[in-house]
């Protein structure tokens, strides 16, 4: 987000005046135009990991996690969501909670086998593509 302001200082003594009349000078004086554009960003968080195990030629992960916080495209979260995975290979599990970053509510959350929740995605692919 863009916001603009300017000032307006006399050339004279450098007091802050409306208009052309300077109140600490107390007349019409010639004005110097200050502008300032300031610039919002807003920056979004993530982080994401993974345990691994194994030997030189055979490492694999077992564990991987997520948190970042996105967008969500939907009008109700104008300030966007928080997103949480977790996947648990050894334990077969996947639990995905997706928040709104406002308030902190949760407005999706999954629990389940991973092998379940793999199968359903191929899934939704395979309905998508054919």
């Amino acid at each position: 987000m863009t916001s603009i302001n300017q000032k307006r200082f006399c050339q004279i003594c450098k007091s802050e005046k409306e208009g052309v009349y300077c109140p600490a000078c107390k007349k019409e004086t010639s004005s110097d135009l200050q502008v300032f554009i300031v610039e919002e960003l807003k920056m979004r968080v993530g982080l994401k990991g993974q345990v691994r195990e194994g030997e030189h030629g055979k490492v694999a992960s077992h564990f991987e996690f997520s948190e970042k916080e996105v967008e969500s495209g939907d009008p109700r979260f104008p300030d966007g969501v928080h997103i949480s995975v977790a996947i648990d290979r050894r334990g077969d599990m996947y639990h995905q909670v997706v928040k709104d970053k406002k308030t902190g509510n949760i407005i999706h959350e999954e629990h389940e086998p991973l092998s379940q929740h793999r199968s359903k995605a191929k899934c939704i692919k395979k309905e998508m593509q054919g």
